[in-house]
C-alpha cells in the first residue's frame, strides 16, 4: 500500500475525511492504547472511543459557521538553545515578574490580586484587549500559571512540575493555546482532578521562562487517557474520559 494517503484513500482525501493531522492523532492513538490496554479486548474498546470522539471533530459549526481556527496554523514559541554568554546577559537583567512587587512579599505566595489569568476562567483572545493588559501585572504579559504536558497540573509558567519532578523529560509548565485562545490552565488541571501548585511572589522573570503549545480536543483526549490510564475498569475509564472531552468542550465556548 502507499505510503501517500491520497494515492491510498483518494475519496477520504478528497473530502477532508483523512489528512496528516488525523493521521498523527491515529499514531499518538494506537501508542496510546497499546501502553494503557495490554488486554486485546480492552485495547480496542479504548482505541475505537478515542478514534469515534476525534473523527466526530474537536467542536461543531458556530451558528456564523466560523469553525475554530486549526491549532496546527499557528506559530508557536519555542525553546531555542542559548549559549552561557546569553544565559548569563539574562540573569544580569532579571527582574521581579510581579509588578506590583514589594520587599515585604518575599517567600510569600503570590496574591490573589496579582495573579493572571483569564477573566472568564477559560480563555482569552490571544493579542486581544485583555491579553494585552496582562503587561500591568506581570512582565511576563502571559497567565500566572502554565500546564504539565504529562500530568496536566497547573504551576508557575516556566518552572519544572513539582509533581512529575523529572525536569530531563518536561519542558516545565507551558502556556497552552488553542487557534486564537489562551487557555486557562488551572481550568484545565481541574477538569482532570490534577492540582495545582501556586507561585510565589517574588519570582524573577526572563524570556526564556515563557513557552507556548498548541492544545486542542485531541491533546484532551490523549491528556484524560495518560490520567485514568490506570484505571482497570473499562466502563469507568470511558466515562471519565468523555467527561473531560465535554468540559473542555464547554470550556472552548
Amino acid at each position: 500500500m502507499s505510503a501517500d494517503p491520497s494515492v491510498a484513500f483518494p475519496s477520504y482525501v478528497e473530502d477532508g475525511a483523512l489528512n496528516e493531522p488525523r493521521l498523527q492523532s491515529l499514531a499518538d492513538f494506537v501508542i496510546t492504547t497499546l501502553s494503557l490496554e495490554p488486554d486485546p479486548e480492552n485495547a480496542r474498546s479504548h482505541f475505537l472511543l478515542l478514534l469515534s470522539s476525534s473523527w466526530a471533530g474537536a467542536f461543531p459549526k458556530k451558528p456564523n459557521n466560523q469553525e475554530t481556527k486549526p491549532s496546527e496554523s499557528r506559530e508557536h514559541k519555542k525553546r531555542k538553545p542559548a549559549d552561557n554568554n546569553i544565559v548569563q546577559n539574562m540573569n544580569d537583567k532579571r527582574m521581579r515578574m510581579v509588578v506590583s512587587y514589594t520587599g515585604d512579599q518575599r517567600g510569600k505566595d503570590i496574591r490573589d490580586e496579582d495573579v493572571v489569568r483569564p477573566k472568564n476562567k477559560c480563555w482569552a483572545e490571544h493579542g486581544g484587549e485583555e491579553a494585552k493588559s496582562w503587561k500591568q501585572q506581570s512582565r511576563a504579559g502571559c497567565p500566572t500559571y502554565g500546564s504539565c504536558q504529562q500530568c496536566m497540573r497547573s504551576g508557575p509558567v516556566g518552572m519544572f512540575c513539582n509533581a512529575c519532578n523529572k525536569p530531563e523529560s518536561q519542558p516545565g509548565y507551558v502556556v497552552l493555546v488553542n487557534g486564537d485562545k489562551i487557555l486557562d490552565s488551572i481550568t484545565l488541571a481541574n477538569i482532570l482532578n490534577q492540582g495545582h501548585e501556586i507561585a510565589k511572589a517574588d519570582r524573577y522573570f526572563t524570556p526564556f521562562m515563557v513557552n507556548e503549545e498548541s492544545f486542542g480536543n485531541t491533546n484532551m483526549l490523549l491528556a484524560a487517557s495518560r490520567v485514568y490510564g490506570n484505571i482497570r475498569e473499562p466502563e469507568i475509564k470511558e466515562r471519565l474520559i468523555l467527561e473531560a472531552r465535554h468540559s473542555f468542550y464547554d470550556m472552548m465556548e
